[in-house]
């Protein structure tokens, strides 16, 4: 039998890569250079070693790539489980290098599966369905102004920056389309939630992109995935 991993948690910031490992802590820069330490500190233990961390919007990216690279095993976990468990524990101060040994201990308790390496179309279409939903986001906020101001160099301006977000939003569209076509199970699944009443081209491939789990999980696992599962809350005679 193989032995449980060491846990390794890792607190992820724009700047920085805090490391709780075997009751030490370390801090590396959120860089190629910081990454390549971290992956250097793995592989003097001679266990196998779990790294735990937080899906933080992008500023995890870096690092999840290159332990998928080095073949080391990751978990990236909703920053919500974490912090409920330190709460389970009455911890409740926060700070990064608390945070990191949180992770550690999280990962040692509950052993979460581990995060496979995402699919490479995938992790690009999702990289331009956020960049889309940005500037779809910006265009409604310009929408907005628009009808607010009276004056009239303001509201031509106004025009002017949707009228080039529009022709942006176009051309991250098609390049949408384009990553899609090009993988083969990728198409395969935007095509299947296409043919859904109500989801047209561009809320599958959000789907897809979001939610890349769709087409392995049972109905009820996807709905609870998306947040649209019912769940009983009942106390009492309180239903």
């Amino acid at each position: 039998m193989c032995p449980d991993p060491v846990y390794l948690g890792v607190d992820v910031s724009k700047d920085s890569l805090e490391v709780a490992f075997l009751s030490q802590n370390h801090s590396f820069p959120n860089t190629p250079c910081g990454v390549r330490k971290l992956r250097n500190l793995i592989a003097k233990h001679p266990r196998s070693v779990q790294v735990i961390c937080e899906a933080t919007g992008g500023y995890e990216r870096l690092m999840v790539q290159a332990l998928h690279e080095g073949k080391i095993p990751l978990s990236l976990v909703n920053p919500r489980l974490p912090r409920d468990f330190a709460r389970a524990q009455n911890r409740l101060a926060k700070t990064d290098r608390i945070d990191a040994s949180i992770l550690a201990a999280y990962g040692s308790a509950l052993k979460p599966a581990t995060t496979p390496p995402a699919d490479p179309a995938t992790a690009r279409l999702a990289l331009l369905v956020a960049q889309r939903d940005s500037l779809v986001e910006e265009r409604a906020r310009y929408k907005t102004r628009l009808r607010q101001h009276a004056d009239l160099w303001l509201a031509a301006q106004i025009r002017r920056l949707m009228t080039n977000l529009n022709l942006e939003i176009v051309k991250l569209e098609t390049l949408m389309r384009e990553v899609a076509a090009e993988n083969a199970a990728l198409q395969a699944r935007s095509q299947r939630l296409d043919e859904a009443a109500g989801i047209d081209w561009r809320s599958a491939l959000c789907l897809c992109a979001h939610m890349p789990e769709l087409g392995s999980l049972k109905r009820e696992q996807a709905a609870a995935l998306a947040g649209l599962a019912p769940f009983n809350r009942d106390s009492g005679q309180w239903r």
